[in-house]
C-alpha cells in the first residue's frame, strides 16, 4: 500500500506540473467551470423566484443539491475522468500495452496518471454552496429536524459512493 501511495503522489506532482506549465488553460478552464456552476444556481434561483417549491423541495434544498453535484462531479473530473477518456488514445496508439507490464495494477496505472487541479477548486466552490446553503435549512428547521442533507440527496450520495467504488473491484 505505501507503494502505491508513492507512486500516486508522484503521479500527482508531474500531473500539477503539466497543468502549470500552461496557466492561462488552467485558469481559463477553471473560469468556464465556475461559470457553468454559476449558471446553474442562477437558472434555478429564476426558477424559485416565481415559485416557492418544486414539489416538496424549496429552494435551498435544491441548491444543496447543485452543490452536492458539483462536489461529486468535480472530484470524479479531477481523478478518473482525465484518465477514463485517455483510453482510447492510449489503445490507439499503443501505448497501453505499456502500461499493462508495469509493475503495478494495470488499473492503478491507468486510471491515476493524470490530475485535475482545476477540478478540485471547483469542487471547493460547490462545498462552499453546499454550506451556504445548509443556513437557511438550519434558520427554519425544527430541532428534531436532521440537517446533514435531505433523505433524496443523501441516498444520491451513497448511490454515487458505491458507484465508484465499484470501479475498483476486481
Amino acid at each position: 500500500m505505501r507503494r502505491y501511495i508513492e507512486i500516486y503522489s508522484i503521479m500527482l506532482r508531474n500531473s500539477l506540473i503539466r497543468e502549470m506549465s500552461f496557466k492561462a488553460n488552467f485558469l481559463l478552464w477553471m473560469i468556464v467551470e465556475v461559470l457553468w456552476f454559476c449558471g446553474q444556481i442562477v437558472f434555478f434561483s429564476i426558477i424559485f423566484g416565481s415559485v416557492d417549491r418544486i414539489g416538496d423541495w424549496t429552494k435551498w434544498e435544491v441548491v444543496l443539491l447543485v452543490g452536492t453535484h458539483q462536489i461529486i462531479a468535480q472530484l470524479f473530473q479531477a481523478f478518473f475522468f482525465v484518465n477514463v477518456a485517455n483510453i482510447p488514445e492510449l489503445v490507439r496508439t499503443g501505448k497501453l500495452d505499456s502500461a499493462l507490464v508495469l509493475p503495478i495494477d494495470s488499473q492503478f496505472a491507468v486510471s491515476t496518471k493524470q490530475f485535475g487541479l482545476d477540478s478540485i477548486v471547483n469542487a471547493a466552490l460547490g462545498g462552499a454552496v453546499v454550506c451556504v446553503s445548509l443556513v437557511p435549512a438550519r434558520d427554519r428547521a425544527e430541532p428534531d429536524v436532521d440537517l446533514a442533507l435531505p433523505d433524496r440527496a443523501r441516498l444520491w450520495r451513497r448511490r454515487a459512493l458505491l458507484r465508484s467504488c465499484s470501479a475498483w473491484r476486481r
